[in-house]
């Protein structure tokens, strides 16, 4: 009987710890602005961009279309792009002459548009969801609307399966030159495996045809859980083993009585 309630107190004594363990973050928080010494990921890749398709109704050469779902390794980490529909997006420099109102850029930055350039002119192919091979515990980027408008960027945060998040950044005046970048980004302890961004324009046709620019990103997220639960299967073990040793004490006591 007494063996039976001490393990009933080591149960007690497991679940305590359990109790007592850190929990996973229940949500993400919203970032403003870039966090500095975080890696920076080029959100085109350097040289000839990967899957670029064989011809673009855009004059202009620094215009080519991506393939939805064309990938950017940077920071021990890959990063994929993908539209909505899965049809082309288009990589731009800032400056360039078809550049819609990117002005805020500045010029020469490389930027990803949600717009198929052999597509309908002027229609956007947004959400953008940008995934991560390994999770990170911090992500954002600048943004700006392709159309001289009102803005508005909403942004959904992931891991795994698990929406942990959901933003919003604006209305934001975009009307005028040279108009205005808004920054999206978050910050999630457990990771953050994914990111779908949208806008919303009070011009005709003008959402989800907007840009992205340079990228911030935190190293990929350690496997801090499995050493915690390794840990606590420690603290369980030894319990039960305490308690195995208790019973066979007083059982060789009971057997020299």
């Amino acid at each position: 009987m007494k063996s039976l309630k001490f393990l009933g107190i080591a149960s007690a004594f497991a679940a305590a710890l359990l109790a007592g363990a850190p929990s996973a973050q229940a949500q993400a928080t919203q970032l403003f602005s870039p966090t500095s010494g975080e890696t920076t990921v080029p959100v085109l890749p350097d040289g000839t961009p990967i899957n670029v398709t064989s011809t673009s109704n855009d004059t202009d050469p620094a215009d080519t279309a991506l393939r939805s779902g064309f990938t950017v390794a940077s920071g021990g980490n890959t990063f994929t792009f993908a539209s909505s529909d899965g049809s082309d997006l288009t990589r731009h420099n800032a400056g360039d002459t078809v550049v819609g109102n990117t002005t805020a850029y500045p010029t020469g930055t490389r930027l990803l548009e949600t717009s198929d350039p052999n597509g309908t002119t002027g229609v956007g192919n947004g959400p953008l969801t940008i995934s991560f091979s390994n999770p990170v515990t911090k992500f954002g980027l600048s943004a700006q609307d392709f159309t001289p408008d009102m803005q508005t960027f909403t942004f959904s945060t992931f891991n795994g399966t698990n929406d942990v998040g959901n933003f919003t950044v604006g209305p934001i005046d975009n009307s005028t030159t040279p108009g205005q970048l808004a920054f999206i980004g978050a910050a999630y302890a457990p990771g953050i495996t994914s990111i779908k961004i949208s806008s919303l324009s009070d011009q005709p046709m003008g959402s989800n045809d907007f840009y992205v620019g340079p990228a911030v990103a935190s190293a990929p997220v350690p496997e801090a859980a499995t050493t915690i639960s390794f840990g606590l299967m420690l603290g369980m073990g030894g319990l039960g083993l305490l308690a195995s040793r208790n019973k066979r004490r007083k059982q060789g006591a009971a057997e020299n009585a």
